[in-house]
């Protein structure tokens, strides 16, 4: 009998480990949850898959896998009205599928429940498409009064293996409650009429716009009897970027080894013409032996204004914050600004740098954005031409090298860094009054070829490096516009 027992209680331990172990090896296939609170669902894509916008502006989400093979595997995920019961949605989404699809095989259809409690239904077949023979999970199921149609496709040939990473995401769908019972009052709507933003902050909390971090409004909550408290910080961007570039800029920055950064859950949404509207995250990080949780949510202004609301509050109470957070991030307006920010060190038609003593002329209708790189001090983005920005830049380096020697050091690490370099011409020679030497130089950034102009000013124990680089069509008309501002420089 102690035999038996033992046996059974042996088989009962490899049981369990087993269970944890597939739990385990399932959360390696998926990434991050990803969820859209106004459709009511949630899900975790396969780990490692990248946004890609949906050609329709239909889907909710879509998602492309890694190449090889080719075409990538996909996921989609579109939300529908349920205008007609469930059944009836199945019949019609099926009867449709020979419109769309050529030599449809049937491997397997389903019945099922998503978390138990909401009808769904599952189909995994085959089909040919112009680019070959594919495999794909089409999974349906309700949530509330709309539809959720989810399809994973991959190349026949590769169904091996995508297929556990599919099944994986497939059981992780579940329908998101709306949070009504948890509405919190929100005080009456805060506008900046100057940073062009409302919003409706929490009842109670104090607001900070005093200016001294730049375009930004802080508003604190109560403090908690452990001395935290909760904050929302609006911050206002210039940025030409688009807003899924900028967004993905910003969440780089926070990709800190050191802060223990984390994504929890993200949520992206689309207008009418396809194109993303705002996007918001959930992350947990480590500031100062604190583990804290973010809501950080992002949209697009007036021209190239960029806004995040951060909303931000220690994890171990972070659940009696997240539903005020979410409320206050609806509730975020932007419209035209009464004034343009005018970034400090920007007086009447000249930049002016305190910190490395200079100033210039930049050209007339160019955006002033901060450096993004070691040593750079200010950069100037033109307008749009052809699909490309033109961008002219300074970078300050404290060096006391001969300009030729300093001049030639550059040129050489050029060339083991710049993609697809071509030294046109290098000529010495002052610009405006001060000694300088003239690089111009091709390049290529992705698919597009550019024409560049590096200028390298010399003043006792400091070289400023001005850049220049727009497409090679557009070269000659922002090279005059380049030099007139070099040759505005006044050295301190």
């Amino acid at each position: 009998m102690r035999t038996t027992r033992s046996l059974l209680a042996a088989a009962i331990i490899a049981l369990a480990l087993s269970v944890v172990s597939s739990a385990r090896e399932e959360a390696l296939l998926l990434g991050p949850e990803r969820e859209d609170a106004k459709a009511g669902f949630a899900f975790r894509p396969p780990a490692h898959w990248q946004e890609g916008r949906p050609a329709d502006g239909k889907a909710t989400f879509l998602l492309k896998g890694p190449v090889p093979p080719s075409p990538p595997p996909t996921v989609s995920v579109t939300v529908v009205e349920a205008a007609s019961p469930f059944d009836t949605f199945v019949e019609d989404l099926k009867a449709g599928l020979p419109e769309a699809c050529a030599q449809i095989e049937i491997h397997s259809q389903v019945r099922c429940l998503i978390e138990h409690e909401h009808e769904a239904w599952r189909m995994d077949f085959s089909f040919a498409d112009e680019k070959g023979k594919k495999r794909r999970t089409l999974l349906v199921f309700s949530a509330g009064d709309r539809y959720v149609v989810a399809r994973y496709t991959c190349p026949e040939d590769s169904v091996q293996r995508f297929q556990r990473a599919f099944d994986a995401s497939v059981r992780s769908f579940r329908v998101l409650t709306p949070p009504t019972e948890a509405k919190t009052d929100l005080a009456e709507t805060y506008a900046d009429e100057e940073q062009g933003f409302s919003l409706n902050p929490p009842s109670g909390w104090s607001v900070d716009r005093s200016g001294k971090l730049g375009p930004k409004a802080i508003f604190v909550g109560p403090k908690r009897p452990d001395g935290t408290v909760p904050n929302i910080v609006v911050e206002v961007h210039e940025d030409p970027r688009a807003l899924p570039a900028f967004v993905a800029a910003v969440r780089n920055t926070l990709r800190k080894p050191e802060a223990d950064f984390r994504l929890r859950v993200e949520r992206r949404r689309y207008d009418e013409e396809g194109r993303m509207s705002d996007f918001l995250m959930e992350y947990t990080f480590t500031f100062n032996d604190v583990s804290l949780r973010s809501v950080k949510f992002f949209t697009a202004g007036d021209g190239d204004r960029r806004y995040t609301i951060t909303c931000t509050a220690p994890s171990k109470w972070f659940g009696g914050c997240e539903c005020l957070f979410h409320q206050v991030c609806d509730t975020f307006r932007t419209f035209p600004p009464a004034e343009t920010y005018r970034p400090p060190g920007l007086e009447e038609d000249r930049y002016v740098n305190q910190r490395e003593k200079f100033s210039l002329k930049p050209p007339a209708g160019w955006t002033m954005l901060p450096g993004d790189a070691p040593g750079m001090a200010v950069r100037f983005i033109g307008p749009p031409a052809g699909g490309y920005r033109p961008e002219m830049n300074v970078v300050c380096d404290k060096n006391d090298a001969p300009l030729e020697d300093y001049a030639e050091a550059v040129r050489k690490a050029m060339a083991k860094s710049v993609t697809g370099l071509t030294i046109h011409a290098v000529t010495p020679g002052a610009i405006g009054k001060y000694p300088a030497s003239t690089i111009e130089f091709g390049a290529r950034a992705g698919e597009t070829q550019l024409h560049n102009l590096k200028i390298i000013v010399a003043s006792k124990d400091r070289k400023l490096i001005f850049n220049l680089g727009a497409r090679e069509s557009d070269f000659a008309g922002q090279k005059a516009l380049f030099l007139d501002c070099v040759r505005s420089l006044e050295l301190q």
